[in-house]
This record gives C-alpha cells, sequence and structure tokens, in this order.
C-alpha cells in the first residue's frame, strides 16, 4: 500500500505520509535535502539583510554621536559663556552670588541696609478656630480687605455666611478666585485663652507696592471685630535698601525684591540679610578649571565619536574580522569631513587672529584621529590670552554701522561678510531693505534673509537713525570659531531630511526593506517548490504501487492456468 493523504486533490500533501513502501526509497530525505540546497539562496539573502541591519544600527549610533558632540559644544558657542566666571561673596548668609560669562573680573562693594518684605497682617484672635462663630448675625456679613498701592490697588469684598468660624474664613480668602496674591493662615499662640487662635494675613509679593490693609468702611464682619482695628501689622512692605561701590553716597538704591539681576552685569546677588552697616566685597574671577571642563567635554565627545568610527571600519587581520561599515563610502567621507574641522584653520576668524588652529591650543589630531590635549599648553592661551582662546572657539559678529546690529542666527547660518541696505520713512520704520542684493525679509525693525537661502535664519537689528526718510547701507561679518563652524556643519549632517546620515540610513532602511520582501518571496516559492516536489513523488510512488499489484495479479493468474 502506498501511505498518501488526498492523492489526485489539490490538498498539499506531507512529505511524510510518502511511505516509500513500494519503491523502497525515502522520499522524505530526497526532498528534504533538495530543499536545503534551495534554501541556500534565501540564507544568503537572510544574512545578507543582518548585516544590513547591523549597518543601519552603526548609523544611528553615530548619529546620536554626533548629537552628543553637538550639544557638548553649547557652552563654546558664545564668547560670554564660554569665558565662565565665579564670584564669591565675604559674606554669603548676607548676600549670594553667583556668576555668568558676561561678569567683569573685579572685586566689589555691597552694603545691605534693608531687605525687601511683604506685609503681613495679625488679627487680635478669637477663642476657637472651629468652634467660635464669627458670624452670629443670620445673614452674610463682608470682610474686605485691599492688596497694592496707587492705581494698581485691588479691594476684595467676601461674603461671610451666618455660623462660620475662623478656619472657614481662611478657607474663603485662599479659594476666592479674585484673590490678588494673599494668603491666609491660622496661629495658635498656645495660651489657650479667649483670644488664642489669629488669622495670619499674608501678601505674596515683596515690596513697597505690595501694601495690604483691611478695610474699614466695607468690613462689617464680627460687628467690627474684624475691622482694620482689630489687626496688628507686624510686617510693613517695603523695598530693599542698599549701596554697590558707596553708590549712591546718600540714599540708597532699591528693589521690590531681594533677588538682583540687573545691578551688576553679570551676577545674580540674593539678598539674605542686613549687613549693620558696614560692607561686604564680591570678588569675580575667570574660572579657568570650568573652562577647561567645557574644552574637555568636547574633546571626550568628538573622540567617542570617531572612536565608533573607527570600530565600525577597521579590519583585525589577526581575527580576521571586519567592522559592518568598512568600505561604506559615506563613513569615510563623514570622518574625512570632522576630521578637516577639527585640523584645518577656522577661515571665518579675523586675519590678525592670534589663534586659528586649535592646535595651537594644545588640541591635536593624533593616532586614529583621537584628539589630544596638551594642557600645559591650553593653560597657558587661557592665562595670556583668554579673549582670543575664547575667538578660537566662538561665534562673533561685526558692524561697521551704528545702524545694524546682529540680533540672532540659526547653527547653518554661515561665517562671512553681510552687505545690508534698508530704507525708512519720517519716523525710522523699515519700508524695505537688501541683504547680499537681494530682497530682505522685514518684520518690524528686524531684517531676514531671503527664505530658503543661506541667510534665512539671520536676524538683523535695525536701529533708526533719527533723521527723516532715508537708505542706509553697511556690512555685518558673521566670524565663526571652532564651535560654531563645527555645529554648522554637525547640523548639516544629522538634518532629518537632506543630512549625509539621512540619506544613508534611508537607504540602508530601503534596501532591508527589499530584502525582506525578497525573503517573503522566496519563502512562497520554496513552499511551492516542496509542494511540487511532494506531488511527483507521490505520484511516482502511486504509480510504481500499481505496477506492483498488476504483476501481483499476473503472476497470481499464472501460477493458477498452470
Amino acid at each position: 500500500m502506498v501511505g498518501i493523504v488526498g492523492e489526485g486533490s489539490a490538498v498539499m500533501a506531507s512529505v511524510s505520509t510518502i511511505s516509500g513502501l513500494s519503491s523502497g526509497i525515502d522520499w522524505q530525505s530526497t526532498i528534504d535535502a533538495l530543499m536545503r540546497l534551495e534554501q541556500r539562496r534565501v540564507t544568503l539573502i537572510e544574512n545578507r539583510q543582518s548585516l544590513e541591519q547591523k549597518r543601519l544600527d552603526a548609523w544611528r549610533a553615530i548619529n546620536n554621536r554626533m548629537l552628543a558632540l553637538n550639544t557638548s559644544m553649547g557652552s563654546l558657542q558664545e564668547a560670554a559663556a564660554f569665558l565662565s566666571s565665579r564670584a564669591l561673596s565675604s559674606q554669603p548668609n548676607s548676600v549670594a552670588v553667583t556668576a555668568t560669562g558676561s561678569a567683569a573680573p573685579g572685586v566689589y562693594r555691597v552694603q545691605v541696609e534693608q531687605l525687601a518684605a511683604a506685609a503681613r497682617l495679625v488679627h487680635q484672635g478669637v477663642a476657637s478656630a472651629d468652634d467660635s462663630s464669627l458670624n452670629t448675625s443670620g445673614a452674610d456679613q463682608v470682610f474686605a480687605y485691599t492688596y497694592g498701592s496707587g492705581d494698581e490697588a485691588v479691594t476684595v469684598t467676601l461674603a461671610i455666611p451666618d455660623g462660620a468660624t475662623l478656619r472657614d474664613l481662611r478657607d474663603l480668602i485662599n479659594q476666592d478666585a479674585a484673590n490678588p496674591g494673599v494668603r491666609a493662615s491660622l496661629l495658635n499662640d498656645g495660651s489657650g485663652g479667649a483670644n488664642g487662635w489669629h488669622l495670619v494675613l499674608s501678601g505674596t509679593a515683596t515690596g513697597l507696592a505690595a501694601q495690604l490693609a483691611v478695610d474699614e468702611e466695607l468690613t462689617t464682619l464680627g460687628g467690627g471685630s474684624f475691622g482694620a482695628a482689630a489687626f496688628t501689622v507686624t510686617q510693613e512692605a517695603r523695598n530693599a535698601l542698599y549701596r554697590v561701590d558707596g553708590y549712591p553716597p546718600e540714599g540708597w538704591l532699591e528693589s521690590s525684591g531681594n533677588t538682583l539681576t540687573d545691578t551688576i552685569e553679570g551676577l545674580s546677588l540674593t539678598l539674605a540679610a542686613s549687613t549693620a552697616g558696614e560692607e561686604l566685597t564680591i570678588t569675580v574671577e575667570r574660572d579657568d578649571a570650568a573652562i577647561k571642563a567645557k574644552i574637555q567635554s568636547f574633546v571626550s565627545a568628538y573622540n567617542d565619536l570617531v572612536g565608533l568610527i573607527n570600530s565600525t571600519t577597521t579590519y583585525n587581520s589577526e581575527e580576521s574580522t571586519m567592522g559592518v561599515l568598512l568600505g561604506d563610502s559615506g563613513v569615510n567621507q563623514l570622518k574625512r569631513t570632522i576630521s578637516q574641522l577639527v585640523t584645518r584653520p577656522f577661515a571665518g576668524l579675523d586675519a590678525d587672529a592670534r589663534y586659528t588652529l586649535l592646535g595651537q591650543v594644545g588640541i591635536k589630531s593624533g593616532a586614529g584621529g583621537l584628539l589630544g590635549m596638551d594642557e600645559t599648553k591650553l593653560e597657558a592661551a587661557l592665562a595670556g590670552h583668554p579673549e582670543d582662546l575664547a575667538a578660537l572657539f566662538t561665534f562673533n559678529a561685526r558692524s561697521d554701522s551704528p545702524v545694524f546690529r546682529f540680533f540672532t542666527r540659526q547653527a547653518d547660518t554661515p561665517a562671512g561678510a553681510v552687505s545690508l541696505s534698508a530704507e525708512y520713512d519720517a519716523e525710522g520704520a523699515l519700508v524695505g531693505a537688501t541683504l547680499n542684493g537681494q530682497t530682505a525679509r522685514v518684520d518690524g525693525r528686524l531684517i531676514s534673509g531671503p527664505e530658503n537661502g543661506p541667510w534665512a535664519g539671520l536676524r538683523i537689528l535695525f536701529r533708526d537713525p533719527g533723521d527723516g526718510p532715508g537708505t542706509r547701507s553697511g556690512t555685518i561679518t558673521l566670524i565663526h570659531g571652532a564651535a560654531a563652524a563645527l555645529t554648522r556643519s554637525l547640523t548639516a549632517l544629522t538634518d532629518s531630511e537632506r543630512g549625509l546620515v539621512s540619506f544613508q540610513t534611508s537607504r540602508l532602511e530601503k534596501s532591508i526593506s527589499r530584502l525582506a520582501d525578497s525573503i517573503e518571496d522566496m519563502n512562497a516559492r520554496l513552499e511551492a517548490k516542496r509542494a511540487q516536489l511532494t506531488r511527483e513523488y507521490l505520484a511516482m510512488e502511486s504509480a510504481m504501487s500499481r505496477l506492483q499489484s498488476q504483476s501481483s495479479a499476473l503472476s497470481s493468474l499464472t501460477t493458477s492456468s498452470s
């Protein structure tokens, strides 16, 4: 007998259903061997797909390292941020200080006469916060207060229901949607007497303008027991009073708050206590350690990127292994581009710049394109020529006309000279402008480059010359140091639509998708091939079975006739 399933039908037969009893042939092993030969082509494509996926993963990792490098240069972009300063207070408990990069080194003298304070009122008290009824009139009564001063003063009136307690009054004040910035709280003086619980009203803003008072005329709560006379002013709203470097010689500088951010450029002072008629000193000095740390962060991020590129493009002859991107023209182009950026002179710098190469300040390319940092050389540059060192790394802009001032730019804005022309009316308003001979965009007093052009992200501020209608021309020169130049290149390389990385990853994603389609198609054809072989060998086995049956029948007839 021939072991088959559905012989002659369209149902796919399993190889295992071919017994081979008639032919003595192991058809299953034969089909499996033939299919293994066919499967090799699929395996080759799967291996290629796996390699393409590894290449895609490598490009994505490279992109992440480039983004990290770009981030590391954020503090190297502008001179004010690059030349970090640190500030020390001789009395930090009285005046705390922090510095930004724009703080000029030096010693400043500060005297604090008084701190800014918020107004605070305390009620004379009731016996209980929860059991003493403030309103026993049987109808609503009014509690009113005024917050602020002059035209900015706001008067708030609250309807206090019959039976309301001190805690209810606190909650009505705090939960009032019209509350202009007054917080109510409860104070228990611990006496346990008839006036042991007090309502405390506090302004949330400091300064002389943040006055707080109970409105005597409008308040009817408690039959007058919650009028202005029932409250004690425990703290008056007042401004901070201080002097800087003895100025003003008579009187005081004033501030509504205790944090001073504009008094000394680049410094933030936090007033915490009076100096009792004495002066304290604020010492500002350049923070060389912080500057070095920023540069070291850049060097480390750059080496992380180059190290990854090296690991994906190397060949190990001893182990006969190679990086997944070995021979990839895109990654080779990328390595050349970033290598040139850190080894060649920066053309965007001034012609008379002291430093035009990173190597001049101790940052040199070594084995494998990795950067090394000569700290002695860097420290010498930092100590002797800090502004020149900053110019090597940072962005700068220079204008030859007082009416044109650099305002802002985007990371992809190129270096170079930009010629400007502006037409303005009698009021000094811009009528039109050109940038490098092309019609520029005008938005108020801002001039921008034409859309989709290299200067689209540039913004120039126009200052009214005050001479009536006319036209002014000038030039602004944009100067790119190392960080600005690198940022511009990295921004272009990692651009999600037009960058090199986007091109490479898109190419690999398409290749992986095509290979997946090929694998799916070939597997379908292999299944069809297996089914075809199964049908053919089933037919052969069936034919041989029939022949054997016929032979046995003839043999039986011959034996019977004899």
